[in-house]
């Protein structure tokens, strides 16, 4: 195998990663938003919340889905990480988009991408000084 090779062979693994890590983290983010509407649907939590609970979901989301590119990765996890965060914010943007039928693009999401990417940053961050240990 030729250098060039294996140089596309970790570019493919690289996106791979990070769409892997970006859906599973859209399905993560499925799961928690469901979960907290059926908390407020039975009174568990106010209504008054959601505006709280949503950019906290996102960023939960998003470490999720940076955490699990990174998994087992040891080359530019910093960058894996911020990459994967950035395409599960707009993988979600387009997900609920689609389920709510508006497509509208404003100053909110360009809000939620620099949420994923600090998520990523973070994630890559943490991870990196626990696997010093």
């Amino acid at each position: 195998m030729s250098g060039r090779d294996n140089n596309n062979n970790e570019r493919g693994n690289f996106m791979t990663r990070a769409l892997k890590g970006a859906i599973l983290g859209a399905v993560a983010s499925v799961f928690l938003i469901v979960l907290a509407s059926v908390a407020m649907l039975y009174g568990i939590i106010d209504d008054s919340i959601i505006n709280i609970l949503t950019p906290f979901i996102k960023a939960i989301c998003a470490s999720i889905s940076a955490l699990i590119a990174i998994k087992g990765y040891k080359n530019h996890t910093m960058a894996l990480s911020i990459i994967s965060s950035i395409m599960f914010i707009i993988i979600s943007y387009l997900l609920y988009s689609a389920l709510s039928g508006e497509f509208m693009f404003g100053t909110n999401q360009f809000i939620d991408i620099g949420i994923g990417a600090f998520a990523g940053i973070i994630t890559a961050l943490v991870s990196t000084m626990v696997s010093k240990r």
